[in-house]
């Protein structure tokens, strides 16, 4: 934060005055590349961005390993929707869709085209069997 700090003052209407990268360089004892790529970040995002990505944020309640053992207790014809997964282990709605998103928990049939039941299967099979 204080190279940006050093290079606002050399700033006018955004854009730097020249030599500004080299002095700033020169005296906070960087590499001008390193100056020139900092000043570049913060142009580009308008403020620093992180340098600890995925370190940040409030820790996860719930860890992989029991989430997946709690998923795996539940019999499978609870197991339908997300819904009845969350009714059945007590974890929440957004808990599982978060952990369905990470990779911890996968689906195992399309929402565009889920897998027949046992009835469905019957009917399905009465009918092909009439036409």
């Amino acid at each position: 934060m204080e190279v940006i700090t050093h290079l606002l003052r050399f700033a006018e209407n955004g854009k730097l005055a020249r030599g500004a990268i080299t002095t700033t360089a020169a005296e906070i004892r960087l590499h001008r590349t390193t100056v020139s790529k900092i000043w570049h970040a913060f142009r580009r995002n308008d403020r620093m961005p992180s340098s600890r990505p995925g370190r940040v944020g409030p820790k996860s309640l719930y860890s992989t390993h029991y989430v997946t053992n709690l998923v795996s207790g539940v019999p499978e014809d609870q197991r339908t929707t997300l819904r009845d997964l969350s009714v059945a282990t007590g974890l929440t709605l957004g808990t599982l869709h978060r952990k369905l998103r990470d990779g911890t928990i996968q689906r195992k049939s399309s929402r565009i085209k889920p897998l027949l039941t046992i009835n469905n299967m019957v009917e399905r099979v009465a009918y092909c069997v009439r036409v």
